[in-house]
């Protein structure tokens, strides 16, 4: 999905639109040599579960297809998230294998630190409920929490 994602992101400001050949062309050259045979029928399959969410539409009848504006955010923003935020996160999460190196850089060290300090802090996040009450007893006061409480829950 990422892939297809890079490819109709890449596609997408041509005027008059793509077609299932030009994702198939365009998947090729960005994957490489690592996908094999990614060809037309594969393409028309990943399209239309992009065109299934939404994000990509078919233009009139013909057989070309344009990137919906609502489109084009989501799959960039679930390009850049999983690059530049998922990914790295995870790699810090995998504990490594091995003995520590004998050196750390100060920069690690300032991540490692971090790292546990919002592993601390998140201990002491409240849950969902306690947030929900802690709202009611704001809006509603102490008198009437027990009946606000009662009526949100309600609704």
């Amino acid at each position: 999905m990422r892939q297809v994602a890079a490819a109709v992101i890449a596609l997408a400001p041509q005027p008059t639109g793509f077609t299932v050949s030009d994702l198939a062309r365009k998947m090729s050259e960005i994957a490489g040599p690592e996908l094999e045979a990614y060809n037309s029928r594969r393409a028309a399959y990943d399209l239309s579960k992009v065109r299934g969410k939404g994000l990509v539409e078919r233009i009139g009848k013909s057989r070309r297809y344009r990137t919906t504006s609502d489109g084009v955010e989501k799959l960039g923003a679930y390009t850049i998230l999983r690059d530049h935020v998922i990914k790295p996160l995870m790699a810090g999460v995998i504990r490594r294998q091995g003995r520590p190196p004998k050196t750390i850089h100060p920069v690690d060290q300032h991540y490692q630190n971090l790292r546990v300090e919002l592993y601390d802090a998140g201990q002491f996040l409240p849950t969902k409920n306690q947030l929900r009450d802690a709202l009611a007893l704001l809006v509603c006061g102490s008198a009437g929490f027990r009946r606000c409480l009662a009526e949100s829950s309600a609704s």
